[in-house]
């Protein structure tokens, strides 16, 4: 097993949620999730239930899984999508929930899917981390919990080689620690 170190608690990604969802229900009267698989899966349920606790909006989730990282702890740079999303999303507005946006490649690849093969009619984005420092994509979030340094993160459904999703906190794995 990895060494994990803490870097943001379970208080702190709640409290966050908390004012993430009041800033979300201030300006849309819709909310249609397209919610990114496996890593935001928690992050949009937490989201999902403090717009419900706050508020009479409606929250429609859809999932999709894409992959770009194999069991590797880098990009390989080309987005798979593992399983699409059947449902039709035509006409709406959707908003993507996803765990994090680093090199903006699965962002990029997805707004483009939703615009061009759903034919939705605008796509707002929605992130639980932001790594600014590997932006190779000209795409940012509209919302986003937290910036964060280049680090490899795990936790809060984020994992690695599929160990870590479950801790209730992000934590990261120091470069020297790292295996595979």
């Amino acid at each position: 097993m990895q060494k994990i170190k803490k870097l943001i608690s379970h208080k702190k990604i709640e409290d966050r949620i908390k004012l993430l969802a009041k800033d979300i229900i201030k300006e849309n009267t819709e909310l249609n999730f397209v919610v990114v698989l496996k890593g935001a899966k928690i992050f949009a349920r937490h989201l999902a239930a403090e717009i419900k606790r706050i508020s009479d909006i409606k929250v429609n989730v859809y999932e999709i899984t894409l992959s770009s990282y194999s069991d590797k702890v880098s990009s390989s740079g080309v987005i798979d999508m593992v399983e699409g999303i059947k449902d039709d999303l035509f006409g709406k507005d959707v908003m993507i929930i996803d765990d994090i946006l680093d090199t903006g490649l699965t962002l990029t690849f997805l707004r483009k899917y939703l615009l061009e093969e759903k034919k939705v009619k605008s796509v707002k984005i929605c992130v639980l981390l932001d790594k600014k420092k590997k932006r190779a994509h000209d795409i940012s979030a509209d919302y986003e919990c937290f910036k964060i340094d280049d680090v490899f993160v795990v936790g809060y459904g984020m994992d690695f080689n599929h160990n870590y999703r479950g801790l209730d906190y992000i934590g990261f794995i120091p470069l020297q620690t790292r295996q595979g």
